[in-house]
């Protein structure tokens, strides 16, 4: 333990080191590009709405009590126990539950910063890994966000920087120590972080056994102390779950021929949180995985195992879909959004021979990629998901008329089922509740209709014809796309 202790200390004095060496000029730019993302993305924390996820996971971990989190599974563990610190503070609660990814992002700043900074030498190609990684989408988007991405984000950065640094200084036993510890924070940042795992084995074995055999099996140690922390800190989750938190893949498979089928739709939306969602930047991006292997002569020797790195993650995403055929999201498999700001410093330092004799354009293409990043930046603030507003809007008009008991009569393609976490959410900040019953007969709130039960409000379909129980309700909201209508009963108090 003491070990594990030091060697953390001194990762972070390394950190301070980069820094610390670093000209004032080079620390101004690196706090100016930190600023104005944080800037903006202060800005996205506080103008948007809180999403389906976020509220659900408030409802169901961290407005019940500690405990609860700590032995029930939920896909980031990590971040629902972190959170339970951040509700305590005395800001409104859409701020407290984003803060754990918030200050996990800016964290992995400074970190991704001054590995690039020390791996490649380079300020400027570290301020372009940083750049890259600020601005893609995966960390405007959940950076602010109260998910565990960011979270797993850092510590897959830890991973691989402290792999690539224990190749170049095989005695120095520290880097496997945060190899260790990077590996089960990750873990129980996303039970997802596994397939990284995976792929990390796997690359290093092929790598190990081609250069330096003498560290593979200290390496496949490692990895089994990886395996036996994660059994440890998962054991109070599977005491009450057990392996059914592996159930939903396993039940799920489908059948080769709908996974090719599918495969072309579930790749495009994990490149979507890596790449933008646009088809263009997708096209860039899939076009650099595939290019980059053909520039390996150009690089050299001992940044090409960070090359295998860069191509090898959003790779890896297709063959755990074939594998598993579980049609994972981005953010699920975020570490394959690292491959962006890997492949950015990779491009740059084969360009840095051209850069060096050409000073003037070394500037504008900095100013110029700064300049797009920023674009794609304010193009990613600009997604708008106009239920999330909708939601509140509705859930201010049931607390204003003081509605405790809602009954919802219209089918499963109303889309109100997305209501009801985010009324939920309004009523308990507000220390007051409200019971749903659905007619849905697959629903665990299913509930035959009884006018006896007196409800303060009904659901229906909008294209619904008004029945018997319309005389003693009115319609107080529409929804504006025509899914479903709410009434109130009169004469409510």
């Amino acid at each position: 333990l003491r070990f594990l202790i030091t060697s953390v200390l001194q990762s972070v004095k390394a950190i301070k080191g980069v820094f610390k060496n670093n000209s004032r000029r080079q620390n101004l730019s690196v706090f100016a590009l930190m600023g104005i993302s944080i800037f903006f993305l202060i800005y996205r924390m506080l103008t948007t709405y809180l999403n389906y996820d976020e509220m659900w996971s408030y409802n169901y971990y961290t407005a019940n009590h500690f405990f609860y989190s700590f032995f029930t599974y939920s896909s980031y563990p990590l971040f629902e126990m972190t959170t339970h610190f951040f509700k305590m503070l005395p800001f409104p609660m859409k701020i407290n539950l984003r803060l754990s990814p918030f200050i996990f992002g800016i964290a992995s700043f400074f970190i991704l910063y001054a590995c690039l900074k020390r791996y490649f030498n380079s300020h400027f190609i570290a301020m372009a890994g940083l750049a890259a990684f600020a601005f893609m989408p995966l960390t405007v988007m959940f950076m602010v966000n109260a998910r565990g991405v960011m979270h797993e984000l850092l510590f897959a950065i830890a991973g691989i920087f402290s792999f690539l640094f224990w190749l170049n200084n095989p005695d120095q036993k520290k880097y496997m120590a945060i190899y260790f510890l990077a590996g089960i924070g990750g873990l129980y940042s996303m039970t997802t972080h596994i397939l990284f795992l995976f792929f990390m084995l796997i690359t290093g074995l092929f790598y190990l056994i081609k250069r330096n055999k003498a560290l593979v099996w200290f390496f496949i140690r490692t990895n089994f102390l990886i395996v036996a922390g994660f059994i440890i800190i998962y054991a109070p989750i599977f005491i009450t779950t057990g392996t059914a938190i592996f159930g939903n893949v396993v039940k799920s498979t489908p059948s080769y021929y709908v996974i090719i089928k599918s495969m072309p739709n579930v790749l495009y939306n994990i490149f979507a949180d890596y790449a933008g969602y646009s088809s263009a930047g997708i096209i860039i991006f899939i076009t650099a995985v595939m290019v980059a292997p053909f520039l390996k002569n150009k690089l050299p020797e001992n940044y090409r195992v960070l090359l295998i790195f860069a191509v090898g993650l959003p790779s890896s995403t297709v063959f755990f879909y074939l594998i598993t055929g579980f049609p994972y999201a981005g953010r699920s498999l975020a570490f394959g959004a690292l491959s962006v700001p890997l492949l950015t410093c990779l491009f740059v330092q084969i360009a840095e021979p051209f850069l060096a004799k050409h000073n003037a354009w070394k500037k504008r293409i900095g100013y110029s990629a700064a300049g797009l990043a920023l674009l794609l930046d304010l193009y990613s603030f600009s997604v708008v998901y106009p239920y999330d507003k909708m939601v509140a809007d509705v859930s201010r008009l049931l607390i204003n008329n003081k509605i405790a008991s809602c009954y919802d009569n219209s089918s499963a393609v109303t889309y109100f089922y997305y209501y009801y976490p985010g009324i939920e959410y309004y009523y308990r900040v507000e220390n007051k509740t409200i019971e749903f019953s659905l007619s849905a007969k697959n629903s665990m709130r299913y509930k035959p209709f009884s006018a006896n039960d007196l409800y303060d409000c009904i659901v229906y379909n909008a294209d619904a014809p008004n029945n018997s129980h319309a005389p003693d309700f009115h319609e107080i909201y529409r929804d504006p796309f025509g899914k479903f209508t709410i009434w109130i009963r009169n004469n409510l108090k």
